[in-house]
This record gives C-alpha cells, structure tokens and sequence, in this order.
C-alpha cells in the first residue's frame, strides 16, 4: 500500500513542479494544480475501494478453502481406507501364492 501512496505522492508532486514551471498565468497554473489533486484524490480512492473488495474476496476465498479442505481430506482418506481394505485381501492371496509357488 505505501508503494501505491509513494507513487500518486510523486505523481502529484511531479504535476505541481511541472505545472508552476509551465509557462501560464497564475490563476490557470493553479486551476489546474487544483483539478490534478482533485485527480490523484479520486484515483487513490478508487484504488483503495478497489484493494477493500479484494481484501474481501481474499477473506471469502480463505473460508471456502478453510470450509473445503477438511471435506476433502476426509473424502480422500476414506478412499484411501477402502482402498487398503480391498486391496489387503488381494496381497495376502499373491503373498500365498508367492510363497506356495517358491516352495515348489
């Protein structure tokens, strides 16, 4: 955030020493000065709402994970556990036959 602030302070301060150095009446210069920082204000206020609704869709998508992560962990070793169940009977049968077949 002070990166953002750092750059539209340099913006604005760059307007100003351009535009008193320009080459118009006083009253223009100021106008104008005047119209910049009324610029730069609303584009700083645009750009915090802008980063308040990405803090918010940062926030919603960290309770989505949160909410989902346990349910998928979960859905992940129950597979992982009917997997083993089927699959131990399978290795003890090959083991068996392993053993049978390396006696004869």
């Amino acid at each position: 955030m002070s990166f953002f602030k750092g750059i539209l302070f340099g913006v604005g301060v760059g307007s100003a020493v351009g535009l008193m150095l320009a080459p118009r009446k006083g009253s223009k210069t100021q106008e104008k000065i005047i119209d910049d920082v009324r610029d730069i204000v609303q584009r700083t206020d645009e750009l915090n709402e802008s980063l308040k609704n990405f803090r918010a869709a940062v926030v919603d998508l960290k309770t989505t994970f949160d909410a989902l992560v346990p349910e998928f962990t979960s859905g992940v070793k129950k597979d992982i556990e009917d997997f083993n169940f089927q699959a131990e009977p399978r290795i003890k049968q090959i083991q068996e036959t392993i053993d049978h077949l390396s006696i004869d």
